[in-house]
């Protein structure tokens, strides 16, 4: 359970920001190194988790988002998980929520064997983590006075990847600041090798991501949003109350997942309607389980050396 203050959550977006670098969020931010990493170690001692997630399409890799009910998808899917949740629709129903990767080859027979299964098929573009800057009452303020960046999609250049990328991938899935010696140890592959995979391949490939379960409020909600335009990524990729934001593969439509207090909660769901012009038709989902959420590291050597004999 977690409680960010301002200040951390301030060190938090540098950090996301700067895609993990310490160094470059301490300057971004104003403060030292040393600030940086005690940040960081209360909010381990208080539960966040931070982790590595690559750019999937860079890999190859289609994430496909779905809402489930009793019918369930293939194992093969299941196992490259990257988000799971129970979620409890507003309509009365319960569903699993669950993010997952597929080889892009593949995307067309996926969505065959899922789209009669389940309640909602999605490909999504990617997988965003917000840097933690604007509450509810500014991201109200700010949209209803139409005060969107430019925001422009990532252009994906495919790269390839080895078994050696794929046990750095695995491991920084799980600990985004584990060190080399430490994969070294537990792998027995040579430093100096991981260190050039690094270098040359993961470090470009990676992105911080951080996740904790808050104390209060309403339990993480899943809200749709049709978006009015593309620009309005830019502001809800700047949410303090936004966990992730699944965009689609259109950049037509995106899934947020929201941590509300009660307040923030009504006052979301009170300027909905006037947000549509701005950012688009907004959507209260359902209510996600916060104990049963996770974030997960997907099987890399299968889905990377598909190819290899």
């Amino acid at each position: 359970m977690a409680v960010i203050s301002s200040a951390q959550k301030r060190i938090l977006a540098a950090l996301v920001r700067a895609r993990g670098d310490v160094a470059l969020a301490a300057q971004e931010a104003g403060v030292t190194r040393q600030y940086v990493y005690e940040v960081m170690r209360r909010l381990k001692r208080l539960g966040v988790r931070f982790y590595a997630e690559p750019y999937y399409r860079a890999l190859g890799l289609a994430p496909v988002m779905v809402l489930v009910g009793r019918c369930k998808p293939q194992a093969e899917l299941v196992k490259h998980r990257v988000l799971y949740a129970k979620c409890y629709c507003f309509d009365g129903e319960d569903y699993e929520l669950a993010v997952f990767v597929a080889p892009e080859e593949r995307i067309d027979s996926v969505f065959m064997e899922l789209v009669d299964k389940c309640l909602l098929v999605r490909e999504l573009y990617d997988i965003i983590q917000p840097a933690p800057e604007l509450d509810v009452r500014s991201f109200v303020c700010a949209a209803l006075e139409k005060k969107l960046e430019a925001w422009q999609p990532k252009a994906f250049r495919r790269l390839e990847a080895d078994a050696v990328d794929a046990v750095l991938l695995s491991k920084l899935g799980q600990d985004f600041y584990v060190t080399l010696k430490a994969v070294a140890k537990e792998t027995g592959i040579n430093r100096s090798t991981l260190s050039y995979h690094f270098r040359r391949h993961v470090k470009d490939l990676i992105r911080l991501r951080y996740y904790y379960t808050p104390l209060h409020g309403f339990p993480p909600t899943l809200i749709r949003v049709t978006l009015e335009t593309k620009d309005a990524v830019s502001l809800l990729s700047r949410c303090d109350f936004v966990l992730r934001v699944l965009l689609s593969r259109d950049r037509r439509e995106a899934y947020i997942i929201t941590t509300l207090q009660a307040d923030d909660f009504w006052r979301l769901l009170k300027y909905a309607p006037a947000l549509s012009e701005t950012i688009g038709n907004i959507k209260f989902v359902g209510l996600l389980d916060p104990q049963s959420m996770k974030f997960c590291v997907p099987n890399y050597s299968e889905l990377l050396l598909r190819g290899e004999t």
